[in-house]
């Protein structure tokens, strides 16, 4: 991948942060995953938000919820990053640590670790 030039990013439709993108939603699709199997054998979602919308639109309703969450944050993240590069590549950072937190988290439980 060619490096961006941080006072000339590229035009809208051309990704700033493209590799990292790969890994925040991998990550939140292990989410999904995860999340489906604790519930499958009996457990609960914890995030407040989440298991609203788990309990009135089921699973494919938090799936969705969760697909219109990461499109919000690579939105997000191409924005900010061609108003100030760093912070967007800093919050691609911090949105993949955050969404990597709940899958290690679950690995914990189901692993019994």
């Amino acid at each position: 991948m060619t490096p961006v030039d941080p006072d000339n990013p590229p035009p809208w439709g051309t990704l700033l942060f493209p590799d990292r993108y790969v890994w925040f939603v991998l990550f939140s699709t292990l989410d999904v995953m995860m999340t489906f199997v604790i519930l499958s054998i009996g457990g609960a979602e914890a995030n407040p938000v989440a298991n609203w919308i788990l309990e009135r639109f089921g699973i494919s309703g938090m799936t969705i919820f969760k697909f219109v969450v990461i499109s919000f944050v690579i939105l997000l993240c191409e924005y900010v990053g061609r108003l100030n590069f760093e912070a967007g590549r800093r919050l691609t950072v911090y949105g993949i640590a955050l969404t990597l937190m709940p899958v290690v988290f679950a690995l914990i439980l189901l692993t019994g670790s």
